[in-house]
């Protein structure tokens, strides 16, 4: 599996919520932890409870919905505040655990075939070079529409490219940065 990756994140002025996105490499695969949290949590915690999402794959990454159920439980016993999102691709499958506002969109031949919120699904994938995911937190996505996130992808030949007119756009709708935003990116090659 051949992707170019590339992600952002942006501190609100008035932060209203933690997040972090974390990326980890393994074998042939990768997985990609969003965690949303209240005003109340720590932004080290944040990071820590993405961080033991990932820790409790590596103990067993076999791609099932019983370790993405057991993956997204730790996460939740941390905290039923969160917003969390699980992806992982291992070549050949893909594996998604999802509770709460985050979103992430799976983007293939010209348009949005699947947007996963509050789902564990588990199933074959075998990438082609016109598909792509991004995964996304709220501060993100409410001001990004899927048309733009479909004409956006059309001119861009990297995630990086992707991302950055995705921000610009971000920038240009928001009034103020009154909000915390993380996004990620995956284009196969």
């Amino acid at each position: 599996m051949k992707a170019t990756i590339s992600g952002c994140k942006r501190l609100g002025s008035h932060t209203v919520d933690t997040e972090c996105i974390v990326q980890k490499s393994y074998g042939d695969g990768m997985m990609i932890v969003a965690v949303d949290a209240s005003k109340e949590t720590d932004p080290k915690d944040v990071e820590d409870m993405a961080v033991s999402i990932i820790n409790v794959w590596e103990q067993n990454s076999v791609l099932t919905r019983e370790r993405l159920t057991e993956c997204l439980e730790k996460a939740l016993g941390i905290s039923r505040k969160l917003s969390v999102t699980i992806l992982i691709l291992d070549g050949k499958s893909i594996g998604i655990a999802d509770a709460g506002n985050n979103r992430l969109y799976e983007i293939s031949e010209g348009r949005i075939i699947r947007e996963a919120r509050e789902t564990i699904l588990c199933r074959k994938y075998i990438p082609r070079q016109d598909e792509a995911l991004i995964l996304a937190t709220e501060g993100f996505w409410k001001y990004v529409e899927e048309q733009d996130i479909l004409i956006d992808f059309s001119k861009s030949e990297t995630a990086q490219a992707w991302i950055s007119y995705l921000s610009t756009r971000i920038g240009l709708r928001m009034e103020t940065f009154d909000d915390s935003y993380s996004a990620i990116a995956v284009v196969f090659e």
